[in-house]
This record gives C-alpha cells, sequence and structure tokens, in this order.
C-alpha cells in the first residue's frame, strides 16, 4: 500500500475529519475500501455510509468491497452487510437535485462518511452529506481529485480547513504525483499534452 493508503485506513477511526487532496490514479478508492473494511472489523455492527461520484464508481466500490471480503451479503441496491453485522452503504451522488430519484440524506445515515472524489458531486448532496457527517458521533473522509475553481470548491474550503491550526476537528493533506510514481514522470511534457485543467487534475492541484 502506498502512503496515502495507509494514511486512510490510519485516520478513518479517529474524530477528527480527514481530508486527502490526491493527484489521478493515487489508490484513494483502494484507500478508502479497506479503510471502511477495518473500521467495521473494529466496530462490530457499525455503518458507514460510502458516497460515490457516479454510477460507474458506485459499481466498482461494491464488486472492491465484496471481492476483498467472503462474508458479504448484498440487500437492495445500495448496501452490503459483512458477516459480523456491520453495513456499509453505497451511493451515487452524482444527481441533479430536480431528479425524483435524488437520494438524499437518511435519517440513519454512516457512523463515517466516506467522500470519494466529492469535487464531481451534486453540489446539493455534497451540502447535506457534509451537514449529516458533523452530528455527534459521526465523522467524515474525503479523498478526492481537484475538479472545480478554487473559489467554487466546498473541496478546497475544507482541505484549508485541515491546514488551519486554529480549526481543530479538520485535518488535511495534499498527496501529489511524488506519492505515486517512482521515478516522476516528466511533468512538462504532461502539461504540453494533457492542457492546463487536465494536467491539475493530473498532479492533484486546484485551479
Amino acid at each position: 500500500m502506498n502512503r496515502l493508503q495507509l494514511d486512510l485506513i490510519h485516520n478513518i477511526d479517529k474524530k477528527e475529519n480527514f481530508v486527502a487532496v490526491t493527484a489521478r490514479r493515487a489508490g484513494k478508492t483502494v484507500g478508502l475500501v479497506i479503510a471502511a473494511l477495518d473500521y467495521l472489523e473494529l466496530n462490530t455492527y457499525a455503518k458507514v455510509t460510502y458516497l460515490c461520484s457516479n454510477k460507474g464508481l458506485k459499481k466498482h466500490v461494491m464488486e472492491l468491497i465484496c471481492n476483498y471480503r467472503a462474508d458479504t451479503t448484498t440487500f437492495g441496491s445500495n448496501n452490503i452487510v459483512l458477516g459480523k453485522g456491520g453495513i456499509i452503504e453505497v451511493l451515487d451522488c452524482h444527481i441533479s437535485p430536480t431528479d425524483n430519484s435524488r437520494i438524499g440524506v437518511r435519517k440513519f445515515g454512516g457512523h463515517k462518511i466516506i467522500f470519494d472524489d466529492p469535487d464531481f458531486f451534486d453540489l446539493h448532496l455534497f451540502e447535506e452529506w457534509l451537514r449529516y457527517s458533523q452530528q455527534e458521533g459521526v465523522s467524515a473522509l474525503l479523498a478526492g481529485t481537484p475538479f472545480r475553481k478554487a473559489q467554487d470548491s466546498r473541496f478546497y474550503t475544507l482541505y484549508n480547513y485541515g491546514q488551519d491550526s486554529i480549526i481543530t476537528n479538520w485535518v488535511s493533506k495534499k498527496y501529489g504525483v511524488e506519492y505515486i510514481y517512482k521515478p516522476l514522470p516528466n511533468l512538462a511534457e504532461a502539461r504540453t499534452t494533457l492542457g492546463e485543467k487536465a494536467y491539475l487534475e493530473y498532479i492533484g492541484e486546484f485551479r
């Protein structure tokens, strides 16, 4: 496992909210899934709500969970129960607020709320789940690649909370290409090939 994945696993059982801003292909989804499973191994009968940026990611996450653990039972389209009784609810958060099928915050969300690529979420759902995650006894774990401009990004705001020593319930860290590629790729060439917007996503920087 890389540094990002180890940090996600280490931070999921803490009371503070943890924000990881990552370069592309950092292995964040694998790290988040393992963190969720480790949390439920230590906290029997707890529940994790895993929020995804699109339907494809939701499908991938549910497949990863079932591949990593043989003692799983899937019920409905969103829930996976582990052998010891823990539950992972996996939801798609890239849905328009005007869509009748929109999944809003449930009355019984998880004890841990995982945000996978939150800069791609529907903004209304992002805010709903963020408010839920700040209740007593609940906390958030966010990991993703920057997508929106910094001034339009709630993810960027939360990252800055974690950099402020006065705000003690948020912790954040950046994981750039140096955490992923050994040796480092030719970044000047990548910038020319990808264009500025895609390049910044590639290296994990906000615009």
